[in-house]
């Protein structure tokens, strides 16, 4: 570059860092704040392209008494880029949980039988949570799915799924 494009070029300018307050740490994943009373990081998560709506996420540290996040962030990321995938296998999981022997599950809102179809298409994943023993928790509210509100699918280290279910939010 000239002596004269050194003295009049444009400069770069330099990527602004987010001004963090107490107990936030900046992860490739978006900042998270440390809840100390339960030994988590809560955050926001992109996981549907499709829809601007970002999720709850959290992600438990090493140990209880800890601040640590260990390689929990590394395994949320492994989670996104996989998160199509992970995301039908999570769905089709409570269908086989929840479907009758015919394959249908009765409807909340229509008091009639719903077909898979429909079932998957209402099930959006709302929160995911990063355990300290390598398993991840999707939590679906707003199911449809008669007498059943929220459904807590863990996926464990195992590779299996375990369900548990509350009928209202605050069971």
């Amino acid at each position: 570059m000239s002596f004269f494009g050194k003295l009049f070029g444009k400069k770069e300018k330099p990527v602004e860092q987010p001004v963090l307050k107490e107990g936030q740490v900046a992860t490739p994943l978006g900042i998270f704040t440390f809840v100390d009373d339960e030994y988590i990081y809560e955050g926001l998560v992109k996981w549907y392209d499709d829809d601007e709506y970002q999720i709850d996420a959290y992600i438990e540290t090493v140990a209880e008494g800890s601040d640590d996040m260990g390689d929990g962030v590394e395994r949320f990321i492994q989670l996104l880029n996989n998160k199509e995938e992970m995301d039908y296998r999570v769905k089709m999981a409570a269908l086989d949980h929840f479907a009758d022997e015919s394959g249908l599950i009765m409807s909340e809102s229509q008091h009639m039988l719903m077909s898979k179809e429909l079932f998957l298409e209402n099930l959006k994943i709302e929160d995911i949570g990063i355990h300290r023993d390598g398993s991840v928790c999707f939590t679906i509210f707003d199911t449809d799915i008669q007498d059943i509100r929220s459904i807590y699918i863990t996926y464990t280290d195992k590779g299996t799924f375990e369900f548990e279910t509350n009928k209202y939010d605050w069971e």
